[in-house]
């Protein structure tokens, strides 16, 4: 009754031609259906029931023949990698025996924990935990809570653990990794049943689908692998694609969440096609929508539209994973969503830094889908790697050694492209110079000089998103080494006031008139695009890149003020002079916002100079003009989630009346 009632609304609205609503109400109604007719639970007996010792052996047969992504022939490449490798070889090893011992690396931080009392469902840092309930109610608590960031739990439960363990497997034989796995996944299993946990969430099962595909992959080239340690990996991956088959993320404005989406249909489909019914379905869904969805979520540039490095990473990853997938069950990419991807990664080897670290620019869930190597989160060059060898373009990697994720993935130049293909949506200005325009992106580098400026609007096509109030802000490094960063974001629902901070204006290194937002912040994952830039133009002339641009963000004030800022840097020089024109009648106070690297120390400050000493005796100088007032404070940055790292924050206020220019320069000592 119920179900039939909620069917004739859902056929009202779509005649309404409210079709988004539509679907949310179509959906809601078959899953309190799931709820109330214990679908789940049968659901999971007919799975358990299914993955016998028999059909695992067969799925094994095929693996060892060839028929998956990672098939023997990936196996041996990643074997012949270790031989080359074995200082990373060795890492994985260690890795993986802190691993069966407990300690789990979550976000760069190794927390010690205990496999018979695992914290699925707990924020073990604050104490805060999330009851095994329904997932709808499970979904609200998380968004309502106050303290507790549920994050923490999900990357636990994400299960990137098994990638190290597996690879340890393969590289020793070792029956104590493959122990783990199989005890590992089974006690996730009993404490989160299908649908009862906050654990169970779209997102979180597509992340959780390609670890556990990966995974089934690796371990069953082991020939030590028997059907028992393989069947809680399969049984799994059914489990959590059939419920993200009915909890798609699909709505008129799409990201991330629908990019992990069908990466993990795609995966789970190509794993399971042969065996459980609903798989071609999966697989056929992620065929047709993944490919308008690269083109919808990257600009032609190649830059992801959520306004942030960190998710462009993970978007990348994503869409990379499944175009790899699709072409091994002969659907090939289209030359324009190959042509996107491809631009997508070039930005990627663009905005590494001479450190060999991603900036972290805006939002910052430090998700990754290619965990296959033992490196900080921030590290992105597997992903330039990977796609230097599928597009068979130098330009795209990044100097350094071969990676491990190359090994299990990159069988062959899949997607060839001509050189003129990338000049038609990228500006390359010069040898140094790179201009990403439709995402307003300048990237500039030379040896150990390094500058990304953000000139572009605030991310997510104007409504915020991933990205920060940080128009006009930038990314410096000099001799090499971060100088003055963007700050990134180190939490979400738990502590929302925090996260307010750090996408704020005052958090970036940008120009603040009145203690004012650029923008106005309405609402979690929302900014306003008072803030668009416009007259930016990007030149470069005797060595020296000039970027300028406009935005009347702060013409909403009583006195409207219109800002435009120019830096120009010199890479070769390894100098960079910022100057701010602020246009307006009335009188105003303005604030320079300089956030400095945490290995940076400021060595000593006079009225127009400030001395900064970078690691390995690098010294650099900052000069203003004498009318501003510095000021050196306590701050912090956070190069990735759940992180906090003290850091020094150089503010430069000044009172101006009328239109002003003012002006700083950093060079190198």
């Amino acid at each position: 009754m119920l179900y039939r009632r909620l069917t004739e609304v859902t056929r009202w609205v779509r005649e309404q031609r409210l079709g988004g609503i539509a679907y949310q109400i179509k959906k809601r109604a078959i899953l309190e259906v799931y709820r109330r007719t214990d679908a789940w639970q049968r659901l999971e007996r007919c799975v358990r029931s299914f993955w016998t010792p028999h059909r695992v052996s067969r799925w094994t047969g095929d693996l060892q023949a060839g028929r998956f992504l990672l098939g023997p022939s990936r196996g041996a490449a990643f074997a012949s990698w270790a031989r080359d490798h074995v200082e990373s070889a060795n890492a994985i090893r260690e890795w993986a025996a802190s691993i069966v011992h407990g300690r789990i690396d979550i976000f760069d931080r190794v927390y010690s924990m205990s496999w018979g009392n695992m914290p699925w469902l707990e924020d073990w840092r604050s104490g805060v935990s999330w009851p095994a309930a329904y997932f709808r109610s499970a979904r609200q608590d998380v968004a309502s809570h106050k303290r507790g960031e549920i994050k923490f739990p999900w990357e636990l439960s994400r299960m990137n653990w098994l990638i190290p363990l597996c690879e340890a497997t393969l590289l020793t034989g070792e029956a104590r990794f493959r122990t783990c796995i199989k005890d590992g996944v089974e006690r996730w299993e009993r404490a989160n049943p299908t649908a009862y946990s906050a654990n169970w969430h779209p997102m979180e099962c597509a992340m959780r689908i390609l670890n556990l595909s990966w995974a089934a992959m690796m371990l069953g080239l082991d020939p030590a692998t028997r059907p028992d340690d393989l069947a809680p990996l399969l049984r799994q991956i059914t489990l959590q694609a059939e419920f993200l088959w009915r909890n798609v993320e699909y709505g008129r404005l799409r990201n991330n969440h629908y990019a992990a989406n069908l990466a993990g249909l795609a995966v789970a489909g190509h794993v399971l096609s042969e065996y459980w019914p609903s798989a071609r379905r999966w697989l056929a869904y992620a065929a047709k929508r993944t490919f308008p969805e690269i083109l919808n979520q990257f600009c032609p540039d190649g830059v992801q539209f959520e306004g942030s490095i960190p998710y462009h990473r993970l978007v990348t990853e994503l869409f990379l994973v499944t175009a790899l997938v699709l072409q091994r069950e002969n659907t090939p990419v289209p030359p324009e969503a190959a042509r996107r991807l491809r631009n997508a990664a070039f930005f990627t080897a663009s905005y590494i830094r001479p450190d060999g670290l991603a900036p972290a620019w805006g939002d910052n869930d430090s998700a990754r889908v290619l965990g296959f190597d033992k490196l900080p989160i921030a590290d992105h060059r597997p992903l330039a790697g990977l796609a230097a060898n599928l597009f068979g373009d130098p330009r795209i990697d990044t100097p350094g050694q071969a990676w491990a994720a190359e090994a299990w993935l990159a069988d062959a130049t899949l997607w060839p492209m001509e050189e003129s293909d990338l000049s038609a949506e990228i500006r390359i200005l010069d040898a140094h110079t790179r201009y990403f325009p439709h995402a307003g992106i300048v990237i500039s580098r030379s040896g150990g000089s390094y500058l990304l400026a953000d000139y572009g609007e605030v991310g997510f096509r104007g409504l915020g998103g991933h990205g920060h109030n940080d128009t006009f802000s930038f990314e410096l490094c000099l001799a090499g080494q971060p100088v003055i960063v963007d700050p990134g974001s180190p939490s979400y629902t738990g502590n929302t006031e925090l996260y307010e901070r750090y996408r704020s204006t005052a958090a970036h290194n940008v120009l603040e008139i009145d203690g004012e937002e650029m923008a106005p912040m309405t609402g979690r994952w929302r900014i306003g695009n008072h803030a668009r830039p416009y007259d930016v133009t990007v030149t470069s002339r005797d060595r020296t890149m000039v970027i300028a641009g406009t935005h009347s963000g702060y013409s909403r004030l009583s006195d409207p003020v219109v800002h435009r800022r120019v830096l120009e840097f010199s890479p070769i020089a390894g100098e960079m002079i910022c100057t701010d024109e602020i246009r307006c009648t009335g009188t105003h106070e303005v604030r320079r916002h300089i956030h400095l690297a945490p290995e940076v120390a400021v060595e000593g400050i006079t009225s127009d100079s400030v001395g900064l000493l970078l690691p390995h005796g690098h010294r650099v100088v900052m000069h203003w003009g004498k009318q501003a007032i510095a000021t050196i404070t306590d701050g912090a940055v956070s190069p990735v989630f759940g992180a906090e790292i003290p850091a020094r924050v150089i503010s430069l206020r000044q009172t101006i009346r009328g239109t002003t220019q003012l002006q700083f320069s950093v060079r190198e000592a």
